[in-house]
């Protein structure tokens, strides 16, 4: 029992050692946690085991519905304010110039009064449905293998509602309103979708080989070690949305843990038992290459909606998403997390309850893939023909300036063009800051010997809470069936 306390305070410290505070940019990427590297679904398949009989193998299949909480968090983390809420400002008055995203009046083209201007409210969610299989075989008495795999379907959506829009778009054929400016078909990357956006695939593949050195024959108390190792699916996407319907982990990712049971004995009955379990994990990924989207570190929030233009042909005007969408060297670095679960079976039936903390660093960018051209931020006053003169760049401009001259928050041409290039680009803004979430469950099983093999069915829920806002929070329903043979 010494011991079992023992491995608990240690890990609960590594984790501690590992989460240290950093400050986050509105980020174009929110990463999900991965179903499969779960030790409460690891740990929900086995309720009742009978260690007195000689099972060698289980399949299990669960059943998974995930559900996003605390959604005006989520739009939080994405917005250029730190709220749910922005202002589109023609006349600069704003947090974004919808000039920008090509939405301005027919008759506007920049030196009209008559300015767009409107409220955006942000209200996401994402759900997930989805089937995981389980596997596990123990070739000796202390040697085991395990794989787990699972297909989901996920979606996503920001829900863009806008109110108190003063006048019509229409001045870019197509751009219309908010949505339809943040939906542009034109964009590679960073849209805000303002209906569900849907993708299905395989999770990440996980497998584990473990070696349990200490066990107590015909009881339940084991200690043990593995060593486990996470596949990607797809980690070569483009994030099309920014609150993008991602599956899987995007990294490679080797680690170790420990695992433990115990069976206090808390009932005088020969009918009931508790067993106490507990599992410590932590892996690294490896580094590996992704497209993302970044802002520029000179302009702010959001400047990667700023349209841009090459040195080559600065009147050619591009959108900011397509220019700083670029493939980057990405480390996500360590990920660890604990588990603890007890359990109360009786002689066909188990109930559980437990807790899980985890921890994921954040990702830094190595290095950037070679820029095809030479950039900046466009030249609006200059090429709108809100003033006369040579086209250059507007490398001080922020998204919220106009293009309209003389007024309080005005765009200023560059006496020259100012070129940018990979250096610029604010690392923060397209990399998954380190999260930490604390999760709570509950379930039920019902297990049942038939010919010679156990057959177990379990309904479980579980909450987390996010504690460091670099995953998704997510309230969970899962249900298993396993048989072990």
């Amino acid at each position: 029992m010494n011991i079992y306390i023992a491995l608990i305070t240690l890990s609960i410290s590594c984790v501690q050692f590992l989460y240290s505070a950093e400050d986050i940019a509105a980020s174009s990427v929110l990463l999900p946690r991965s179903v499969v590297n779960n030790p409460i679904c690891d740990m929900a398949n086995l309720v009742k085991h009978s260690y007195e009989e000689d099972w060698k193998t289980y399949v299990g299949t669960v059943g998974i519905y995930q559900h996003s909480h605390h959604n005006t968090d989520i739009a939080n983390y994405f917005s250029l304010n730190g709220t749910n809420t922005f202002t589109l400002d023609e006349g600069g008055n704003g947090d974004v110039n919808p000039a920008q995203l090509g939405l301005m009046p027919i008759a506007n083209v920049g030196t009209s009064p008559d300015f767009y201007t409107s409220t955006i409210t942000l209200q996401p969610f994402r759900r997930a449905i989805g089937i995981m299989a389980d596997i596990h075989h123990q070739f000796t008495d202390n040697t085991w293998l395990q794989i787990k795999i699972a297909a989901l379907q996920v979606t996503t959506t920001m829900d863009i509602a806008e109110k108190n829009v003063t006048s019509s778009g229409g001045g870019v054929p197509n751009i219309i309103n908010a949505r339809t400016a943040f939906n542009n078909s034109s964009w590679g990357a960073g849209k805000i979708s303002y209906a569900s956006v849907t993708r299905s695939g395989i999770d990440d593949i996980f497998l584990r080989f473990g070696y349990d050195p200490i066990m107590y024959n015909n009881s339940p108390h084991r200690m043990g070690m593995y060593i486990f190792a996470m596949i990607p699916n797809n980690t070569k996407e483009v994030l099309e949305y920014m609150f993008h319907p991602i599956v899987g982990g995007k990294y490679t990712v080797l680690g170790g843990g420990v695992s433990a049971d115990f069976a206090p004995d808390l009932f005088k009955s020969s009918t009931l038992s508790a067993l106490l379990s507990f599992d410590a994990r932590i892996g690294v990924g490896f580094n590996c290459w992704q497209p993302r989207t970044f802002d520029t570190k000179q302009n702010g929030v959001w400047s990667r909606y700023m349209l841009m233009s090459y040195q080559s042909n600065p009147d050619d005007v591009q959108y900011g998403v397509n220019v700083t969408t670029v493939n980057a060297l990405l480390q996500q670095r360590a990920q660890a997390q604990v588990t603890i679960n007890l359990g109360i079976e009786g002689e066909n039936w188990g109930a559980l309850v437990g807790y899980n903390a985890w921890y994921r660093q954040a990702e830094r960018v190595i290095q950037f893939a070679p820029l095809e051209n030479i950039f900046s931020i466009a030249d609006l006053p200059q090429v709108s023909g809100a003033l006369i003169g040579v086209t250059t760049s507007t490398s001080t401009g922020n998204i919220s300036q106009t293009v309209e001259p003389g007024l309080v928050n005005s765009m200023n041409s560059d006496a020259v063009f100012t070129p940018y290039t990979s250096a610029n680009f604010n690392t923060k803004s397209g990399t998954n800051p380190e999260a930490f979430t604390n999760t709570v469950w509950a379930g039920l099983r019902y297990v049942r010997l038939i010919d010679q093999a156990q057959a177990t069915i379990g309904f479980n829920g579980s909450y987390e809470f996010v504690q460091r806002f670099g995953s998704i929070p997510t309230w969970s329903l899962w249900a298993n069936v396993v048989v072990e043979f």
